[in-house]
């Protein structure tokens, strides 16, 4: 017997469908009973251009990895996975059947994602599964589903966002804009909490893409803070000219948008949402960032001469344990182990006292490696020539 929970859920599963009201979905479910839902009789959504395109590559790309799993299945002979025979009265495997099923759905929502794209004016027309008939079809599956043989089903393939291909930067590429009116809905990269939306899904393919492309890139620097003692004076001073570079593009790109927002506010072009300190807001963001460049620029020129140098230390800080193992790795690998042993000793200092033996060993095989300006680490060499890498002083 159906529950009047699971009725409730029926009727509005059916409203949300058909668009009926409340008592009309009641009646007809009793009338008829709860159809299943198909997801051809969904309507498409309304989101954002980049969301509909995304939406259906997912979709999409989740047909192409069910299809190589069962290729991969049936060319190891997995059981579960075998073909039926109708001729012979043969069934086949139960995953055979499942992913057939699961399959069947997945093409219904790739349907669903088609029309969704349309509705939301990413593509120029409803495409199918196999490119449809007429030019536009096949132009708007073109759009959606480029290259899609070297997608992520495919060994070393990756899922573009819109605007790119795989294995080509189209970053620059623009092909849509951000529909509607400007929301309080804020665009960060790790979106959290109420009013805010992940960049990652709205930005790629309109005009603003490129910046999102320059934080993303920019935040993985700052990731990378546990590497930063293992970077050579050169390293730190390339940071600063590139930092620089950056505080000089943010100029330019923010008069750019300033600019462009004032003369339509002047010209009558864009209404709503006008703060009579917008001007003092922009000229004191353009002081800051000019005042920005100009101090990169300061801290770069009082590095000119900085070069390595070895402190004194104590016999023993360097142990054989670490030096052997690491004789004959590049600068960058021990920069690399430098920065994981910093890093594992953060998190373990959470619950606990650490050990920063290692640490202290790692770091001064990089300052001895900077300091004699060697690529390669030579343990014998390091033992001779400073007495923090012997046992006895």
């Amino acid at each position: 017997m159906t529950s009047d929970k699971s009725r409730k859920r029926d009727i509005r599963r059916r409203m949300q469908t058909t668009g009926e009201p409340y008592a009309e979905a009641a009646r007809r479910i009793a009338e008829t009973g709860a159809p299943p839902i198909l997801a051809a009789d969904v309507p498409p959504a309304r989101v954002p251009a980049p969301v509909a395109m995304m939406l259906a590559r997912h979709l999409f790309a989740a047909t192409q990895h069910i299809g190589r799993a069962r290729r991969l299945a049936a060319d190891h002979n997995v059981p579960a996975f075998a073909e039926g025979d109708h001729r012979r009265d043969r069934p086949g495997g139960p995953l055979r059947e499942i992913s057939t099923d699961i399959t069947g759905d997945l093409f219904g929502l790739v349907d669903w994602a088609n029309r969704t794209a349309y509705a939301c004016g990413a593509v120029p027309a409803v495409t199918t599964m196999l490119g449809g008939s007429d030019a536009e079809q096949r132009q708007a599956y073109e759009i959606l589903y480029p290259d899609s043989h070297k997608w992520c089903a495919s060994p070393g393939g990756v899922l573009p966002a819109p605007g790119e291909r795989p294995g080509i930067d189209a970053g620059r590429k623009v092909i849509h804009s951000l529909p509607g009116p400007v929301t309080d809905e804020r665009l960060q990269l790790h979106a959290t909490g109420k009013g805010t939306a992940r960049a990652q899904d709205l930005a790629p393919g309109t005009p603003a893409g490129t910046i999102w492309q320059a934080a993303e890139v920019l935040e993985r620097y700052a990731w990378d803070w546990a590497d930063r003692t293992g970077d050579s004076p050169a390293d730190l001073a390339a940071a600063i000219d590139g930092l620089r570079e950056v505080a000089g593009q943010l100029h330019s790109a923010l008069s750019a948008v300033t600019v462009e927002i004032e003369l339509r506010y002047a010209a009558g072009t864009l209404t709503g949402g006008y703060d009579e300190n917008l001007a003092d807001d922009a000229a004191h963001a353009d002081e800051m960032v000019r005042s920005l460049e100009r101090d990169l620029r300061d801290m770069r020129q009082a590095m000119i001469g900085a070069t390595a140098a070895l402190p004194p230390a104590r016999s023993g800080t360097v142990p054989p344990n670490v030096a052997g193992p690491l004789d004959g790795k590049t600068v960058a690998e021990v920069r690399a182990e430098l920065g994981n042993e910093i890093f594992t000793q953060r998190q373990i200092g959470k619950t606990r006292p650490t050990d920063d033996r290692r640490t202290d060993a790692l770091k001064r095989i990089v300052q001895w490696m900077h300091a004699c300006g060697d690529a390669v680490y030579d343990a014998p060499a390091h033992a001779k020539t400073d007495p923090a890498a012997r046992l006895h002083g």
